[in-house]
């Protein structure tokens, strides 16, 4: 049991990075724009939209193909106007995701 105490004292010093806006201070320029985009928009239009494809019932073969078919799909999205953090309009991943151990 004290080892185990031991190893938590790691714990107390951890400090969560900045999630979003919405973790600013209500007097805050950035997050009064995060609140009225919710507002307009409704929850969950300030966060990203990450999209997950089961790939369980695709063969193993055909897998690559459906990789493909994933990006011209999502090409076709119009982008939103240049970001001023990160300069590109978009940014997109296609990976398989890791296995299950």
């Amino acid at each position: 049991m004290l080892v185990l105490a031991v190893l938590t004292v790691p714990a107390w010093s951890l400090r969560p990075g900045h999630l979003d806006e919405g973790a600013d201070p209500p007097s805050s320029t950035g997050r009064r724009a995060h609140d009225l985009l919710a507002a307009a928009f409704g929850p969950g239009a300030n966060g990203p939209l990450t999209l997950v494809i089961d790939r369980t019932a695709v063969p193993e073969a055909d897998r690559p193909a459906l990789a493909d078919q994933a990006r011209r799909v999502l090409g076709r999205i119009p982008a939103p106007p240049r970001s001023p953090r990160c300069g590109r309009p978009r940014t997109a991943r296609c990976s398989p995701p890791p296995p299950n151990r």
